[in-house]
This record gives structure tokens, sequence and C-alpha cells, in this order.
């Protein structure tokens, strides 16, 4: 069980790094237009990750 433990924290540390690095993306350009909805639920806690990019409209729900 320790080793599924620390299998899931490795894989939800690595959506963390990769949707804010497509956030971080959209804000330096401004014109990708990304939209991306995470929902995970794991020993009840809920990660949601929501990114939306048109034009000047920015917004993200972070982990």
């Amino acid at each position: 069980m320790f080793t599924y433990n620390c299998i899931i924290f490795f894989f939800f540390t690595i959506l963390k790094l990769f949707y804010l690095f497509c956030f971080l993306s959209a804000q330096i350009t401004g014109f990708f237009n990304i939209f991306v909805v995470l929902s995970l639920s794991y020993e009840k806690k809920i990660y949601t990750m929501y990114i939306f990019s048109v034009g000047k409209k920015k917004e993200m729900l972070t982990l």
C-alpha cells in the first residue's frame, strides 16, 4: 500500500506540473486556446483544475 500511495502522489505531482506549464504557456503567449478540466478523487481529496484561455480571458482553479 505504501508503494501504491507513492505512485499516486508522483502521478498527481506530474499532473500538477504539466497543467501549470500549460497555464503559464497560455499566459505568456496569450493566443493559446486551452481548455482543460481535471477532476480526480483520491481518499476524499478532490483535485480540480480548470484552464481557460481565449484572448485576454484567463481563469485558473488551483489544485
